[in-house]
Protein backbone atom coordinates (compact mmCIF):
# COMPACT_ATOMS: atom_id res chain seq x y z
CA UNK A 1 0.00 0.00 0.00
CA UNK A 2 1.23 3.53 -0.77
CA UNK A 3 2.72 5.60 2.04
CA UNK A 4 -0.33 8.24 2.67
CA UNK A 5 -3.27 6.16 1.41
CA UNK A 6 -6.04 5.72 4.21
CA UNK A 7 -7.37 2.08 4.54
CA UNK A 8 -11.90 2.66 5.15
CA UNK A 9 -13.42 0.52 7.50
CA UNK A 10 -17.00 -0.28 6.78
CA UNK A 11 -19.23 2.26 8.42
CA UNK A 12 -16.94 5.33 8.04
CA UNK A 13 -18.91 7.11 5.87
CA UNK A 14 -21.09 9.93 6.93
CA UNK A 15 -23.87 8.32 4.81
CA UNK A 16 -24.11 5.32 6.76
CA UNK A 17 -24.34 7.37 10.54
CA UNK A 18 -27.29 9.63 8.83
CA UNK A 19 -29.32 5.97 8.16
CA UNK A 20 -29.03 5.35 11.25
CA UNK A 21 -25.63 3.92 12.51
CA UNK A 22 -26.37 0.76 12.74
CA UNK A 23 -23.15 0.00 10.62
CA UNK A 24 -20.83 1.48 12.96
CA UNK A 25 -20.77 -1.14 15.36
CA UNK A 26 -19.62 -3.46 12.61
CA UNK A 27 -17.10 -0.35 12.11
CA UNK A 28 -16.05 -0.80 15.87
CA UNK A 29 -15.90 -4.38 15.79
CA UNK A 30 -13.97 -4.61 12.42
CA UNK A 31 -11.58 -2.25 13.91
CA UNK A 32 -11.08 -3.95 17.24
CA UNK A 33 -10.39 -7.06 15.31
CA UNK A 34 -8.70 -6.48 12.11
CA UNK A 35 -5.28 -5.65 13.74
CA UNK A 36 -5.39 -9.00 14.96
CA UNK A 37 -6.57 -11.18 12.30
CA UNK A 38 -3.97 -9.40 10.30
CA UNK A 39 -1.54 -11.13 12.82
CA UNK A 40 -2.69 -14.69 12.40
CA UNK A 41 -5.40 -14.51 15.48
CA UNK A 42 -8.21 -16.29 14.80
CA UNK A 43 -6.74 -18.07 11.37
CA UNK A 44 -7.23 -20.87 9.68
CA UNK A 45 -4.52 -22.87 11.26
CA UNK A 46 -5.64 -26.32 12.72
CA UNK A 47 -9.24 -26.36 11.92
CA UNK A 48 -10.58 -25.72 8.25
CA UNK A 49 -13.05 -22.27 9.10
CA UNK A 50 -11.49 -19.46 11.03
CA UNK A 51 -10.86 -15.46 9.90
CA UNK A 52 -9.21 -13.48 7.06
CA UNK A 53 -9.01 -10.43 6.45
CA UNK A 54 -9.50 -9.07 2.69
CA UNK A 55 -8.95 -5.86 1.26
CA UNK A 56 -10.65 -4.72 -1.97
CA UNK A 57 -10.57 -1.71 -3.85
CA UNK A 58 -13.44 0.68 -3.81
CA UNK A 59 -15.34 0.16 -7.12
CA UNK A 60 -16.25 4.10 -6.72
CA UNK A 61 -13.41 6.08 -4.31
CA UNK A 62 -10.65 3.44 -5.88
CA UNK A 63 -9.38 3.65 -1.84
CA UNK A 64 -9.18 0.54 -0.40
CA UNK A 65 -11.03 -1.53 2.05
CA UNK A 66 -10.21 -3.53 4.75
CA UNK A 67 -12.97 -6.31 6.24
CA UNK A 68 -12.52 -9.76 8.63
CA UNK A 69 -14.41 -12.61 6.98
CA UNK A 70 -15.18 -16.26 8.34
CA UNK A 71 -13.37 -18.16 6.05
CA UNK A 72 -12.73 -21.82 5.24
CA UNK A 73 -10.00 -23.73 3.70
CA UNK A 74 -11.81 -26.30 0.97
CA UNK A 75 -9.38 -28.25 -1.36
CA UNK A 76 -6.44 -26.05 -0.54
CA UNK A 77 -8.45 -22.85 -1.58
CA UNK A 78 -9.53 -20.10 0.78
CA UNK A 79 -13.40 -19.38 0.37
CA UNK A 80 -15.71 -17.18 1.56
CA UNK A 81 -19.22 -16.04 1.05
CA UNK A 82 -21.93 -14.13 1.67
CA UNK A 83 -26.05 -14.54 1.53
CA UNK A 84 -26.25 -10.72 1.52
CA UNK A 85 -25.26 -10.56 -1.58
CA UNK A 86 -27.41 -7.12 -2.35
CA UNK A 87 -25.58 -5.37 0.72
CA UNK A 88 -21.71 -6.93 0.76
CA UNK A 89 -19.74 -3.79 -0.25
CA UNK A 90 -17.00 -6.29 -0.34
CA UNK A 91 -18.58 -8.25 -2.58
CA UNK A 92 -19.74 -5.30 -5.21
CA UNK A 93 -15.98 -4.27 -4.95
CA UNK A 94 -14.51 -7.88 -5.39
CA UNK A 95 -16.83 -8.03 -8.60
CA UNK A 96 -15.71 -5.07 -10.25
CA UNK A 97 -12.16 -5.53 -9.04
CA UNK A 98 -11.07 -9.26 -8.45
CA UNK A 99 -7.10 -8.16 -7.43
CA UNK A 100 -7.17 -8.87 -3.87
CA UNK A 101 -4.84 -8.65 -0.74
CA UNK A 102 -5.46 -11.39 1.79
CA UNK A 103 -3.89 -11.88 5.10
CA UNK A 104 -4.07 -15.54 6.13
CA UNK A 105 -2.43 -16.99 9.46
CA UNK A 106 -0.39 -13.76 9.89
CA UNK A 107 1.00 -13.64 5.68
CA UNK A 108 -0.23 -11.05 3.41
CA UNK A 109 -1.12 -12.92 0.18
CA UNK A 110 -2.09 -12.05 -2.90
CA UNK A 111 -4.68 -13.27 -5.21
CA UNK A 112 -7.30 -13.20 -7.50
CA UNK A 113 -10.97 -13.66 -6.54
CA UNK A 114 -13.24 -15.74 -8.47
CA UNK A 115 -16.66 -15.30 -7.87
CA UNK A 116 -19.63 -17.81 -7.98
CA UNK A 117 -22.75 -16.67 -7.80
CA UNK A 118 -26.10 -16.83 -10.05
CA UNK A 119 -26.64 -14.96 -12.65
CA UNK A 120 -22.85 -14.69 -13.01
CA UNK A 121 -20.67 -16.32 -15.49
CA UNK A 122 -17.22 -18.09 -13.82
CA UNK A 123 -14.29 -17.03 -15.58
CA UNK A 124 -12.16 -19.98 -17.23
CA UNK A 125 -9.99 -21.51 -13.87
CA UNK A 126 -6.52 -23.16 -14.84
CA UNK A 127 -6.31 -25.06 -11.44
CA UNK A 128 -8.24 -28.06 -11.64
CA UNK A 129 -9.12 -28.60 -7.99
CA UNK A 130 -10.24 -24.45 -8.35
CA UNK A 131 -12.68 -25.93 -11.15
CA UNK A 132 -14.14 -28.64 -9.05
CA UNK A 133 -14.48 -26.70 -6.44
CA UNK A 134 -16.91 -23.65 -8.54
CA UNK A 135 -18.77 -26.57 -10.19
CA UNK A 136 -19.47 -27.61 -6.33
CA UNK A 137 -20.56 -24.02 -5.19
CA UNK A 138 -22.91 -23.65 -8.09
CA UNK A 139 -26.13 -25.49 -6.63
CA UNK A 140 -25.79 -22.85 -3.22
CA UNK A 141 -25.25 -20.54 -5.50
CA UNK A 142 -28.21 -20.35 -7.70
CA UNK A 143 -30.29 -20.58 -3.88
CA UNK A 144 -29.20 -17.19 -3.66
CA UNK A 145 -25.85 -17.46 -1.80
CA UNK A 146 -22.38 -16.08 -3.67
CA UNK A 147 -19.09 -17.64 -2.90
CA UNK A 148 -15.75 -15.70 -3.57
CA UNK A 149 -12.92 -18.36 -3.95
CA UNK A 150 -9.63 -16.77 -3.48
CA UNK A 151 -6.33 -18.13 -5.73
CA UNK A 152 -3.39 -17.74 -4.53
CA UNK A 153 -0.73 -15.48 -6.66
CA UNK A 154 3.11 -15.68 -5.99
CA UNK A 155 4.84 -12.11 -5.83
CA UNK A 156 5.59 -10.45 -9.09
CA UNK A 157 3.38 -12.78 -11.01
CA UNK A 158 0.50 -10.08 -11.72
CA UNK A 159 -0.96 -11.55 -15.63
CA UNK A 160 -0.40 -14.88 -14.50
CA UNK A 161 -2.56 -17.35 -11.81
CA UNK A 162 0.11 -20.06 -10.26
CA UNK A 163 -2.38 -23.07 -8.58
CA UNK A 164 0.02 -23.24 -5.90
CA UNK A 165 -1.46 -22.85 -2.58
CA UNK A 166 -0.43 -20.36 0.71
CA UNK A 167 1.98 -22.06 2.83
CA UNK A 168 0.82 -24.45 5.45
CA UNK A 169 3.97 -24.55 7.94
CA UNK A 170 2.11 -25.79 10.64
CA UNK A 171 0.29 -28.85 8.91
CA UNK A 172 3.97 -29.69 7.07
CA UNK A 173 5.45 -29.48 10.83
CA UNK A 174 2.84 -31.84 12.37
CA UNK A 175 2.86 -33.94 9.31
CA UNK A 176 6.93 -34.27 9.41
CA UNK A 177 6.47 -35.35 13.17
CA UNK A 178 3.82 -38.23 12.57
CA UNK A 179 6.73 -39.36 9.88
CA UNK A 180 9.21 -38.42 12.16
CA UNK A 181 11.49 -36.10 10.12
CA UNK A 182 13.40 -34.03 12.02
CA UNK A 183 15.65 -32.15 9.48
CA UNK A 184 12.01 -31.28 6.61
CA UNK A 185 11.12 -33.33 3.50
CA UNK A 186 13.35 -34.55 1.37
CA UNK A 187 12.42 -34.92 -2.82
Amino acid sequence: MKRGTRVLYRGDSTREDREGGHLSLYSALNRLVEPGVRAGLGSLWLLPVGLIVLETTGRKTGQTHRVPLLAAMVAGHVVVSTVRVGQSQWLQNVLQNPDVRYWLRGQELRGEAIVVMSGRDVPEVLDDDARCLVEALRPAAALGAAFVILLHRRHGQNEKLIPERPPDRLRDRIIMRRVGLRGGLRT
